[in-house]
């Protein structure tokens, strides 16, 4: 499965949406229950291996052949969709909804909604990636809005 998530991180796949997804479903899997000694708890995400491959036919979003490493790459993609974000006078808003699904808190940046959340940058987008409770206390969402 890891050799997955790393085939979809050289591709730039891991850029789209649907790579993410995947590759945040196969972390869950790896990770899941890795300390338990519970043997009878099976709530893993269903990873098929018709998902894999219709994933990892997806275009790759930019060149694999341009001689650039994969990292410079996906680096240039990643500055190209904010420039476009901002051509189009957008930008992402941050939220916070309970867990029933109320709009808690409203933030314009990632710094300000860590500090005020108390969660550090890594869990911060690992949430975001996710929308998964944090701690049975809230779900965190992005949105595009018009400036």
């Amino acid at each position: 499965m890891w050799k997955t998530v790393v085939i979809l991180n050289k591709t730039g796949i891991i850029n789209l949406n649907e790579g993410k997804l995947l590759a945040e479903d196969i972390l869950t899997n790896m990770n899941h229950r890795r300390y338990s000694t519970n043997k009878n708890i099976n709530s893993k995400v269903n990873v098929s291996e018709d998902r894999i491959k219709k994933i990892l036919s997806i275009e790759p979003p930019y060149n694999l052949k341009s001689g650039e490493t994969h990292f410079v790459l996906s680096q240039k993609y990643i500055w190209n969709q904010l420039k476009i974000r901002k051509l189009n006078n957008e930008k992402l808003e941050y939220q916070v909804h309970s867990i029933s699904g109320y709009l808690l808190h409203k933030f314009d940046k990632p710094s300000i909604c860590q500090k005020e959340l108390n969660i550090s940058e890594a869990t911060f987008y690992l949430l975001l990636r996710s929308k998964r409770p944090y701690k049975n206390r809230f779900i965190l969402t992005s949105i595009i809005i018009k400036k």
